[in-house]
C-alpha cells in the first residue's frame, strides 16, 4: 500500500474501515436483519474511530494477488493463484479490489528484467485504511447451527509494514433470526462486533509476532534472519508463522 510519509512518522488520522457487504446482502435478505446488523458494525466503527489513528492509506486500497511460488534467491513471484479463487473468510474477493501483481518466468538479481506478465489490477476501494468482508452464513463448523458462536473474524492481509489492511466477519445466521429489543442483546451485539473487529486488527495471539515497536522495527525476529529459519520459511515472516 502506499502511504504519504513514512509509517514511522507519518501523520495520523482517524482509522477508516469500509464493510464490504455484497455478499452479506445476498445472505441476508431479511430487510430488518440487514439493517440492524448494519447498523451494529457501523456503531463498532464509529467507537473504533474514537479510539484508533493510523498512517492513513494514499489512493484506493488494494487487496494483493495470492503469489503461489517465489524464486527463493530473487524474491519475486513465480506464479500467482487465479483471481476466482482469491478468498477472504467465507467471501470471494471480486478481481475489482486486487491490485497488480508482477509475475517472473526466471529467477533473476538484474532489477531491470521485466515480468513475463502482471495480473490485472483492479480499482481498488478510496477513503479505506482497512477493508472487511462481512458474511452471515452456516459454516459447518463454529457457526453451526448448534454451536453457541456469534460470529467471528480474522485478519486476511497485512501491509508491507504487517498492519491489517483486509479482514472477514462472518455472523452466525442461527443466532440472530430477529431484531433484538432487550438493550443487553443490543449491547452484546455491540460488543461482539468491537471485538471481532480488534481481532482482524491484530489483538490475537495468532498476530502477536507481526508486532512493531515505536520505531516501526519488527519484535520478533524475522527470515532469513531469524534463528530456526528454514528453507520453506517466507522472507519477512517469523520461523514458525506458515
Amino acid at each position: 500500500q502506499l502511504y504519504g510519509d513514512s509509517r514511522r512518522a507519518g501523520t495520523k488520522s482517524t482509522l477508516r474501515i469500509t464493510f464490504e457487504t455484497e455478499q452479506f446482502d445476498l445472505d441476508v435478505t431479511d430487510p430488518a436483519i440487514n439493517a440492524y446488523v448494519k447498523t451494529t458494525l457501523n456503531n463498532a466503527k464509529a467507537w473504533l474511530q474514537s479510539a484508533l489513528s493510523v498512517t492513513p492509506v494514499q489512493g484506493n486500497l488494494f487487496a494483493e494477488p495470492t503469489c503461489l511460488s517465489v524464486w527463493r534467491d530473487s524474491g519475486r513471484c513465480a506464479s500467482a493463484k487465479d483471481a476466482p479463487d482469491e478468498t477472504c473468510g467465507r467471501r470471494t474477493i471480486p478481481p475489482k479490489y486486487l491490485g497488480a501483481l508482477d509475475i517472473y518466468a526466471t529467477s533473476s538479481h538484474n532489477q531491470e528484467n521485466t515480468p513475463s506478465s502482471t495480473t490485472p489490477q483492479g480499482q481498488g476501494i478510496a477513503s479505506t485504511d482497512l477493508l472487511v468482508f462481512v458474511t452471515m452464513q452456516d459454516d459447518g463448523g463454529a457457526c453451526a447451527s448448534t454451536g453457541s458462536t456469534l460470529a467471528y473474524a480474522g485478519t486476511c492481509q497485512r501491509d508491507q509494514n504487517d498492519r491489517a489492511v483486509v479482514g472477514h466477519v462472518n455472523w452466525c445466521p442461527h443466532q440472530i433470526t430477529e431484531v433484538p429489543t432487550d438493550p443487553l442483546d443490543i449491547r452484546q451485539d455491540l460488543d461482539t462486533a468491537i471485538h471481532e473487529i480488534l481481532h482482524i486488527l491484530g489483538f490475537s495471539s495468532t498476530a502477536f509476532s507481526f508486532y512493531r515497536d515505536e520505531n516501526g522495527d519488527p519484535r520478533t525476529a524475522r527470515c532469513p534472519e531469524a534463528a530456526g529459519c528454514e528453507d520453506d520459511d517466507w522472507d519477512g515472516y517469523p520461523p514458525f508463522i506458515e
